[in-house]
């Protein structure tokens, strides 16, 4: 199966532009959000993670997990969009967190259920490897960057990075399922 490289190529775009929650707990302590409270708004993230991780799963055998994949992709160009528009405004934050714990409910579960379909059965285990070695090295240079980003420009420095980056992994993802299906 020649498509396998190509996810990984997509997965490494996306994940070179997404920045974990902290970057969403830092945006609502901006927003005012008394320390005390910014736990709060990790637990959203993880309600609403644990509330679409289920859902999404059902979605992506029903309507192909690609497409669920690109929702997510979609979720998180949001909450970028979001920082980038309305940073540190406290009501945003409360959004944000809610709408980033949907794309990382979706991100957590979807992707790791393409790669039996593209790995070949013989390097399944190599596979899953590959994709978590490229995850995890996009996922820190996107975290510096965005942090670097973030404290010599400001929030919406980092959005822009992240919106970029979210946006060539969506067209990616579009291309690629469209090309997979022609292929099959």
């Amino acid at each position: 199966m020649v498509f396998f490289p190509f996810l990984l190529l997509v997965v490494g775009i996306f994940s070179l532009g997404a920045f974990n929650y902290s970057f969403v707990l830092l945006n609502a302590s901006n927003a005012g959000v008394d320390y005390r409270i910014v736990p709060i708004f990790y637990t959203l993230i993880n309600l609403a993670h644990t509330v679409i991780a289920i859902p999404s799963g059902v979605l992506s055998d029903k309507i192909g997990k690609e497409k669920v994949l690109i929702m997510g992709y979609g979720a998180f160009f949001m909450t970028a969009v979001f920082l980038y528009l309305f940073p540190a405004q406290y009501y945003f934050a409360i959004l944000m967190a809610l709408i980033f714990g949907v794309y990382d409910g979706i991100n957590n579960t979807v992707p790791r259920a393409l790669i039996p379909k593209y790995a070949p059965s013989e390097l399944r285990g190599t596979a899953y490897g590959l994709y978590y070695l490229v995850v995890g090295l996009c996922l820190l240079v996107a975290n510096v960057v965005v942090g670097v980003l973030w404290q010599t420009f400001g929030p919406s420095a980092s959005a822009t990075y992240s919106i970029i980056l979210s946006t060539a992994a969506i067209i990616s993802m579009i291309l690629f399922t469209v090309h997979q299906k022609a292929e099959t």
